[in-house]
């Protein structure tokens, strides 16, 4: 009865098709949003010792300028009068000291003589002690240093000359100008250039997207006004997380030759990662039991069950990282209705 249905079931054949896998990865993507920020911007001050009057400004806001172009060019009046004042302090200084020290030097000449006299017994005990007592050179140590912070105001009230030119600082757009041709320049005055030639994204990415992160990832940065795609590259990856967030910091670059992308503008960022090589099968072949994960395959005309690694899939297609290989005569269809102990016919020939 029963086991002669069994018997009849067993010879029944099933037609499968099979086919040889792919080599390959899934491209596996990620994106998020962040904000357009420039690269770098610098600023110059008005570094003066003296409030002095704008002549002229040669530049305004939103224009683009080449590191060392002149912004602005001050009056030195001001400032003259006090390099001069600074050099007449400086040349006071010089002669104090060199008075100070003629008259060290005489003094310590007689003090050789009164030494002398006191060792023949001609001079006294007490003048030679006055003499010890004027030629101290205690007094010229205080000289030399009032001479050289003289020496130091006076250099650095000529480098305020300087200053009263005031250069763009990196080569960009000027962000930032507030000075007025006639108003007073005073060291509150101020130009910041911004580099807009490239622009950065800043993003904070978890532990487990580091790790997916390596040479094979591929950057394209979404602006969204517009939905144009620009190829980008990661600039720098922080390894040490941030203490309140446990995020790392991921720094974007984008190019911006053409100043077309402003800072703001809201951008997705999407990360492409390359996974391991693996193999690429139809998801519906793979199965699952008690014992994990397989596939079927044919070996000489007999069903062998095959145990695999699964990789990232799809929804349609998925990686075997291990298990199979590109001999394998893997069946996509008709897996459903066999066991090993199936007796099949391979309805397709290979591939």
């Amino acid at each position: 009865g029963q086991e002669a249905a069994v018997e009849v079931e067993m010879e029944k054949v099933i037609g499968v098709v099979v086919e040889t896998p792919n080599e390959g990865s899934l491209v596996n993507e990620t994106s998020m949003v962040g904000k357009l920020v420039a690269k770098s911007s610098a600023t110059a001050v008005a570094q003066l010792a003296v409030p002095e009057k704008i002549l002229l400004v040669n530049y305004k806001v939103g224009d683009y300028v080449e590191k060392d172009d002149v912004i602005a060019f001050l009056d030195t009046e001001s400032t003259d009068d006090q390099v001069e004042n600074a050099r007449l302090s400086y040349l006071t200084a010089v002669k104090n000291y060199n008075a100070l020290l003629e008259s060290v030097e005489l003094s310590e000449a007689n003090l050789a003589r009164t030494q002398s006299l006191y060792d023949s017994g001609i001079a006294s005990k007490q003048q030679l002690e006055a003499a010890e007592l004027q030629a101290s050179d205690g007094q010229l140590k205080t000289v030399a240093n009032q001479m050289n912070q003289a020496k130091f105001a006076y250099e650095n009230v000529q480098k305020s000359l300087d200053n009263t030119t005031i250069l763009a600082p990196i080569s960009g757009i000027i962000s930032v100008l507030n000075f007025e041709e006639s108003n007073l320049a005073t060291s509150q005055n101020m130009v910041v250039v911004t580099d807009l030639s490239e622009m950065k994204v800043i993003l904070n990415i978890t532990d487990e997207m580091l790790g997916k992160l390596g040479d094979e990832t591929t950057v394209n940065v979404v602006i969204e006004a517009t939905g144009e795609v620009v190829e980008s590259e990661i600039d720098s990856i922080n390894p040490v997380a941030d203490q309140r967030t446990g995020l790392y910091e991921v720094v974007v670059i984008i190019d911006n030759n053409e100043f077309a992308y402003k800072p703001g503008m809201f951008v997705r960022v999407k990360f492409s990662f390359v996974n391991q090589e693996s193999f690429l099968i139809p998801i519906d072949s793979v199965l699952k039991d008690d014992q994990g994960d397989f596939v079927y395959t044919i070996l000489d005309n007999q069903v062998v069950r095959t145990p695999v690694v699964l990789g990232e899939d799809d929804g349609e297609i998925i990686e075997i990282l291990e298990g199979i290989s590109t001999d394998s005569q893997l069946v996509v269809s008709g897996q459903n209705y066999i066991t090993e102990k199936s007796s099949i016919r391979v309805v397709n020939g290979g591939q």
